[in-house]
């Protein structure tokens, strides 16, 4: 999956096999990884098991569908290498609310940061929407250790 920052000319790129999440500034010869390690799959919350999309919001921050964890996770621009989960339970699938089955894909409006998320497996698509995306929120959510970010489940789409 790609996503790219106008502001900045970088373009996002998710590499699948290589478990890691790379940034490519326009007209550069190299790119920077970012997120992840290459060539090493895990679970943790600097790891990432096939991430298949990446989608930015305005503020910079990353969401990404890390397909075979089973989880959503969220990179904030100006913190830690760690991501956080906002969706799915890491390593375990399921069919319920908040739990996802080989995410593959999502779609993040930036407005209204309503976060569109391919749940392949589980044959839906699941909406899941947010207070806000600034850094400072994210920051203090990461140090109480809480993910309240994620209010309601709006609405499910089987397909």
């Amino acid at each position: 999956g790609l996503d790219f920052d106008e502001a900045n000319d970088d373009l996002y790129i998710s590499n699948y096999d290589g478990h890691s999440i790379t940034k490519w500034k326009i007209g550069e010869t190299q790119g920077a990884f970012i997120a992840g390690t290459v060539g090493q799959n895990g679970n943790s919350s600097t790891h990432f098991f096939h991430p298949s999309t990446v989608a930015l919001d305005k503020n910079g921050n990353m969401y990404i569908a890390d397909t075979y964890n089973h989880r959503i996770q969220l990179f904030c621009h100006d913190l830690s290498q760690e991501g956080i989960t906002i969706a799915g339970i890491t390593g375990q699938s399921g069919n319920k609310n908040n739990q996802l089955n080989m995410p593959h894909d999502l779609a993040l409006d930036t407005e209204t940061l309503d976060l569109y998320v391919s749940d392949s497996s589980n044959n839906r698509v699941q909406k899941f929407s947010f207070i806000s995306s600034s850094s400072t929120s994210i920051k203090i959510i990461m140090e109480q250790q809480l993910i309240l970010m994620l209010t309601t489940i709006s609405f499910i789409l089987f397909y």
